[in-house]
This record gives structure tokens, C-alpha cells and sequence, in this order.
């Protein structure tokens, strides 16, 4: 399904941005709260945006737009968890930092201070672990996948994860 010319000219000033997630308070401040609603159903209708959680979306790039992608996991994650505490570790930061050869990326671990259900998030199986407050005081750092500050795990932290949570590790 084609874009609108307010559609495209929508997108086009978040790409311009840099923009990646997009929530529906963005959406309204573009084409006002009585539009806000129809314009993010018909954009996750023509997949420009993928819907992550109410409120909340991934945007798809002009590049990828007539083609099957997705954002990746972690990247689908951050909008979801965006705002609150969190990080990605376990397996996948094994692979992320290359203390392995095998990739994990078929499950990821994200790390949080509220109980959150298992679910399936893009390509990977995503567990969410509650962890105290204090435990994201250290060892969390800022990477950048595509194009977002995603924070994860160091590699100090994961081999402590892996000692601390050894079910998450096999």
C-alpha cells in the first residue's frame, strides 16, 4: 500500500532525525490528537512503523520500505523497555562481546526491576529477568545498534551473570 503525501512527508522528517522510535506522543505533536490515532494504525498497516507496545513503535527506513525487515531484537527491545531500567545480557552478550564463537541470537536476556512475561520479540525468544534496583548501578554500557544507544551488559558484568544466573547460561 502507497503512502500519503503527509505520510511520506511524516516519515521523511523523522528519518531526517534520526529517529527510531517513534511513540504516539510524537505522532500527535505532528498531526494533532484527533489524527494521531488513524495515522499510527494506517502506518503500522503499511509497516512504516512497527508497533512494540501501545504508544510505542520502531520506525522502518525509507531504504527498507517495499521489502520484508525488521529492526533487530535488541533494537525492538529498547522501545519497549525505553524510559526504564534495563539492560540485554546473558547468552547474547556472549556473542555481542565475542567471548564466543557460537551466535546467540535466537534468545535474548533483558534484565529488569518489574516482572515482565517471556515473549517473542522480532526473530529471538526474549526472557525477562527482575533484578534489585542497585544491580544496574555497575557494569551496564551504551552500545550502539543501529544507530540507538542500547545499554547492555560489559563483559565483567556478563561472566558475573553468567556466576551469578548460571540457568541463563545453559
Amino acid at each position: 500500500t502507497s503512502l500519503s503525501k503527509r505520510e511520506v512527508k511524516l516519515l521523511a522528517e523523522w528519518e531526517r532525525e534520526r529517529r527510531q522510535l517513534i511513540t504516539m506522543d510524537d505522532v500527535r505533536a505532528r498531526v494533532g490528537p484527533t489524527a494521531a490515532r488513524d495515522v499510527a494504525r494506517d502506518l503500522v498497516r503499511k509497516q512504516a512503523l512497527q508497533r512494540v507496545r501501545p504508544g510505542r513503535y520502531v520506525l522502518r527506513p525509507f531504504r527498507a520500505s517495499g521489502r520484508k525487515s525488521a529492526p533487530s531484537t535488541a533494537v525492538a527491545i529498547e522501545a519497549l523497555l525505553q524510559g526504564e531500567a534495563h539492560y540485554l545480557g546473558g547468552l547474547w552478550a556472549l556473542t555481542f562481546h565475542r567471548l564466543s564463537e557460537q551466535r546467540y541470537d535466537s534468545v535474548l536476556d533483558a534484565f529488569v526491576t518489574h516482572r515482565l512475561a517471556s515473549r517473542t520479540i522480532g526473530a529471538a525468544r526474549v526472557r525477562f529477568h527482575v533484578l534489585d534496583r542497585a544491580a544496574f548501578a555497575d557494569g551496564i554500557q551504551k552500545a550502539e545498534i543501529e544507530g540507538l544507544l542500547i545499554p547492555v551488559s560489559t563483559v565483567e558484568r556478563t561472566i558475573l551473570d553468567a556466576l551469578d544466573h548460571p540457568r541463563i547460561f545453559f
